[in-house]
């Protein structure tokens, strides 16, 4: 016997909630049918790795398709910052897109360096789609180290 009731399924009411959120802030969202409704470019963020080496530190981002024109970097006070756009690709005459992954739009990345980058010798290239920043280090004798303060 079938009532009217309907059976409380939880993944439903958190895709029915991540929808109007979506909805609310112009990103992608899933359809009843599980197919994507696409209303506005979802944000992103590259993938960035941050590694070490004996005088430098290396910083890689991951920008396939965007332009050495639309990405810029910065170090100021220490921070290191990554800016840049990803341009959505126009469809062309007899095209019809049925389904878009690609994200697009604008994104910041920022990281705090450690005290002994010398932020006068940045470099950055961008080739193949990945950003190679590099950060010399500073020498040693020229770090602050800590040191603690006598309260009088």
């Amino acid at each position: 016997m079938a009532t009217s009731l309907d059976v409380w399924n939880p993944l439903r009411e958190m895709q029915e909630l991540s929808n109007r959120m979506n909805q609310l802030f112009g990103q992608p969202h899933l359809g009843g049918n599980g197919g994507e409704i696409l209303t506005r470019p979802a944000a992103w963020s590259p993938s960035v790795n941050v590694s070490e080496r004996d005088g430098e530190y290396h910083v890689t981002a991951e920008l396939p398709g965007i332009e050495r024109k639309d990405v810029h970097v910065t170090m100021q006070e220490g921070v290191l910052t990554i800016t840049g756009e990803r341009r959505q690709r126009k469809e062309e005459k007899g095209e019809r897109f049925h389904r878009v992954e690609s994200y697009f739009g604008t994104f910041v990345r920022s990281f705090t360096m450690p005290n002994d980058a010398d932020a006068s010798q940045v470099s950055a290239k961008l080739e193949n789609g990945i950003l190679d920043v590099r950060v010399a280090k500073l020498p040693a004798k020229k770090v602050a180290k800590a040191q603690e303060i006598q309260i009088g």
